[in-house]
């Protein structure tokens, strides 16, 4: 409708139906605010969760089954968490071949990718060589050092387990699809490579200065897992660093070679304090626990066959002078043994593995001689006492005489009469009774005897006072003060 009735009309509309149709807009205005969100692209909706998270395990120092035994725990926790990858860093020297052997077969094995890494500054080198070439990923930083055994100063060339260092990275290389010319080397005289030298040889996969930088290189890598391509997500993702239990320090510790050689040499002297002075039982206890903990230390350590016997050579050697009076040459012998052997008995041969540190072993040789001194001193006491029992033992003790001896007669020792006799060199024929006497001589029953001087007298009254006078109860008068039937009969 047009003209004045028609713009009435709207008009009327307006006032009757705007309210209705404002509010129906706001409505819909506030429906639009809620819903179109859902529906943009890169909404809360469509966002990925978070990524899982990656563990971290550090292992520094000698390769040895206590190791294999973190790594393999570490394995497992990473797959029971969920984790993305396990990342190790690595920093060794080598070790224990065949605990080595274990780990790589324990990477090849785990559900979760196994990432190696060798941080800045660090080295590794023999048998460890074979942890960084057999992970899924392996990682140097730039300045880190990668080196053959042959490439030590004081290596042995072309030894066995040069060779097999060699056979193993070569079959760990070419599983992983890298490359193997680098392991021989250019000249055919080991391999020594820098991170960007490992990365250039196709030796490694990554080199990354950093943990960040590391992480961020390996985010959207595809690795093999079971013959399965897995991506990895590590962009943003949290790092939980993996701890060796308190079992697995301590028994880090004690398989240290400094620290079993210490238990050994512990064990093996309380045992001899034992044997030397028993009855006590505490330095047997203590040299048990101690030897028994050192030969398990031992027997996760690389033996010298030699050093090892000239240690149980000197340890026999050692425990024969205890019994047979050699006047020192058993404990020069076994001492001699002992250092030797001290020095031979962890094969260094093996890289990885440092000897006995030499402050602790001359501390343990100044042990033995400690030992040796207190056996010897001890011995030679023992030797300058009187004798308790037997015929020396009664030999200047002082009696006195009961019956006149002229030569021959008794005399009351010991709460017993004897049969005596003046000696010749006395010079005397009769001894009346009540004279004291010494005994000088005893052949059988019969007791040889001179007047006893007062030096005499005073030394044997010193010989049976007793070392502790509150154990003797005194009674006044003597043995008249005691009832007729207590008295000894004389």
């Amino acid at each position: 409708m047009h003209g004045p009735a028609g713009i009435e009309a709207r008009k009327t509309i307006a006032r009757r139906h705007g309210p209705r149709l404002r509010r129906c807009a706001v409505r819909l205005a506030l429906l639009a605010g809620l819903v179109l969100p859902l529906l943009a692209p890169g909404t809360n909706a469509a966002q990925p969760a978070p990524p899982s998270p990656i563990d971290e395990l550090t292992i520094n120092g000698t390769i040895t089954r206590v190791t294999r035994d973190v790594v393999d725990r570490a394995i497992g926790k990473a797959e029971s968490d969920g984790a993305s990858l396990l990342l190790i860093s690595l920093r060794s020297a080598g070790g224990n071949a065949s605990a080595t052997d274990d780990i790589t077969r324990a990477i090849a094995s785990s559900r979760v990718p196994v990432v190696v890494w060798v941080p800045a500054g660090a080295r590794v080198q023999g048998a460890a060589v074979r942890i960084l070439i057999g992970a899924h990923v392996a990682a140097m930083a730039p300045d880190a050092t990668l080196r053959d055994t042959s490439q030590l100063a004081d290596a042995k060339p072309d030894s066995a387990s040069d060779r097999e260092v060699t056979d193993s990275l070569t079959t760990l290389a070419e599983a992983r699809n890298r490359a193997t010319d680098w392991i021989a080397g250019s000249t055919g005289s080991g391999f020594s490579l820098t991170g960007d030298d490992a990365l250039g040889a196709k030796a490694i996969d990554l080199v990354a200065p950093d943990r960040s930088s590391l992480l961020t290189a390996l985010d959207g890598r595809i690795v093999t897992i079971d013959g399965q391509s897995a991506t990895l997500s590590t962009a943003n993702a949290s790092v939980t660093t993996i701890h060796p239990t308190r079992w697995e320090r301590l028994r880090a510790f004690i398989t240290s070679p400094s620290v079993a050689y210490v238990l050994l040499c512990f064990g093996v002297l309380g045992l001899f304090l034992e044997l030397a002075s028993p009855g006590g039982f505490v330095a047997g206890t203590i040299g048990t626990v101690c030897l028994l903990v050192g030969l398990y230390a031992f027997s996760q350590l690389p033996v010298n066959g030699v050093g090892l016997g000239l240690l149980v050579l000197s340890f026999v050697l050692l425990g024969l002078d205890l019994f047979v009076s050699s006047f020192g040459v058993l404990t020069l012998s076994g001492l001699a043994a002992f250092i030797a052997g001290s020095f031979l008995v962890i094969d260094t041969d093996i890289v990885g593995y440092d000897p006995v540190a030499r402050p602790v072993i001359w501390t343990a040789a100044a042990l033995v001689i400690a030992l040796a001194l207190l056996v010897g001193w001890t011995a030679l006491g023992s030797f300058r006492q009187k004798p308790k029992t037997g015929r020396r033992a009664m030999l200047g003790e002082v009696g006195v005489v009961r019956e006149a001896l002229q030569p021959h007669g008794m005399i009351f020792l010991r709460g017993e009469l004897w049969q005596a006799r003046i000696a010749t060199t006395a010079g005397l024929s009769v001894i009346p009774a009540g004279e004291q006497v010494e005994v000088t001589a005893v052949d059988g029953l019969l007791l040889t005897v001179v007047p006893a001087t007062t030096e005499a007298i005073a030394a044997y009254e010193r010989s049976i006072q007793p070392a502790d006078p509150r154990r003797v109860i005194p009674i006044t008068g003597g043995v008249n003060d005691l009832p007729r039937r207590e008295r000894p009969s004389l």
